[in-house]
């Protein structure tokens, strides 16, 4: 807010990583210009399936998949990302060297699917999570909407990062919010940290990890892709998280610059 205050008032020239909601506001204010370009950030939902689970639920991949269909990627990316947000397939960005969704399976917004599969898990009334985050409020508030639509009492606890990942390497998070960015593009230093059987991973998946660890080690461009594109399909496949969207930064700049 004081950053948006300055540029109003001609104290600054430029702001960046602007909010969507300000970003529009500016649009109609004199003497400013908002420009919106690419960046490196990515947002998932990750599923907790490891032993203890807060929520055994997710154990059974019937309900992952019935959470990759419940929600309405396109709708959020669209009203509350913003212009040039990209929906993506798999657990990286685009722009990361080995980031391919070659070899994963696609999950379109299907409320009517979600409930069959969650019947088909024993839930047909639903559940009760908490969906942990960090990052874009409004953005997680409509991760819930979509749950809640398809009978999935999930409730949020919204928390500064450090609190998240506390709980994450704890095991107390159930679902997770991730909104992601590093600027070494390669899914060595985005996707692996979260999936090789770190602190951090909430799946433990020996089968994914040795993909990971094939990737990271190798020093052939080609093998390192082929490990990656197997991995990340590995990873759609079994619904351990559902890839969101990339998120547009904006920038504003003062009509004297």
């Amino acid at each position: 807010q004081t950053r948006v205050a300055e540029a109003v008032a001609g104290g600054v020239d430029f702001i960046t990583r602007v909010a969507l909601d300000q970003a529009v506001q500016l649009k109609r204010t004199n003497g400013i210009k908002v420009t919106q370009g690419g960046s490196y950030f990515y947002h998932l939902l990750r599923l907790n399936t490891r032993d203890g689970s807060p929520a055994p639920q997710l154990r059974d991949i019937r309900v992952r998949r019935a959470i990759m269909h419940a929600i309405d990627r396109e709708a959020i990316a669209k009203h509350l990302a913003g212009e040039g947000s990209q929906v993506i397939q798999v657990a990286c960005h685009p722009l990361h060297f080995g980031c391919s969704d070659a070899m994963a399976p696609r999950y379109d917004y299907d409320p009517i699917k979600a409930r069959q599969l969650l019947a088909e898990a024993g839930y047909p009334h639903g559940f009760a999570i908490d969906l942990y985050a960090y990052n874009n409020r409004n953005q997680s508030e409509a991760l819930l909407g979509y749950l809640q639509a398809v009978g999935i009492d999930a409730g949020l606890r919204f928390l500064q990062f450090p609190a998240v990942r506390t709980a994450t390497r704890a095991n107390r998070a159930a679902l997770i919010h991730a909104g992601l960015g590093t600027v070494t593009l390669d899914v060595a230093n985005s996707t692996s940290p979260y999936f090789e059987g770190s602190p951090d991973d909430v799946n433990h998946d020996t089968d994914v990890s040795v993909l990971l660890e094939r990737g990271d080690a190798a020093l052939d461009p080609s093998v390192r892709e082929q490990a990656y594109a197997m991995a990340l399909g590995l990873i759609a496949d079994r619904a351990y998280a559902l890839p969101l969207f990339t998120e547009p930064f904006f920038h504003v700049t003062s009509d004297r610059l």
